[in-house]
């Protein structure tokens, strides 16, 4: 079955003007395109936006993502694992820095001293290097690294 742009904005929740920028700089093609010229989108293409998303998710950029897609050859089990994995861990980092903000609440007169001996920690949003590598590898299956 074969869902429009509007479709599928409507149902990811992701612009129609963003998926013509994905179809733009070729990291989200549609099936095809009508006689009409609406964009045309089945399963493969569902499923590619649903990692993208998850990608996005974890703040890659876009080049990153467009990289893993074009040279990829993945297991979609173990990449929907990987992205399990990097998403508890945002959410472990989430929440340790609500716990910092709670305290810094109730203790308002420890604020200082919580700053100083914690500043910063947690609020690297970027995914480490390791982590980037480990979802590489996911994709890169069977292929050389980049």
């Amino acid at each position: 079955m074969a869902y429009t742009v509007n479709e599928v904005a409507s149902q990811s929740g992701v612009s129609i003007r963003t998926l013509r920028y994905y179809d733009q700089i070729g990291l989200l093609k549609p099936a095809y395109y009508g006689s009409n010229g609406y964009r045309y989108y089945e399963q493969e293409q569902l499923t590619l936006l649903q990692h993208i998303l998850l990608m996005r998710e974890l703040e890659l950029p876009l080049s990153t993502i467009k990289e893993l897609i074009e040279h990829g050859s993945f297991n979609e089990s173990e990449a929907l694992v990987k992205h399990r994995e990097l998403l508890i861990e945002k959410v472990e980092r989430l929440q340790a820095l609500i716990a910092k903000l709670n305290e810094m609440i109730q203790h308002p007169e420890k604020k200082q001293a919580l700053l100083e001996r914690s500043l910063f920690r947690g609020l690297d949003v970027r995914m480490s290097h390791h982590q980037v590598k480990e979802l590489r590898s996911v994709y890169m299956a069977g292929r050389a690294a980049i």
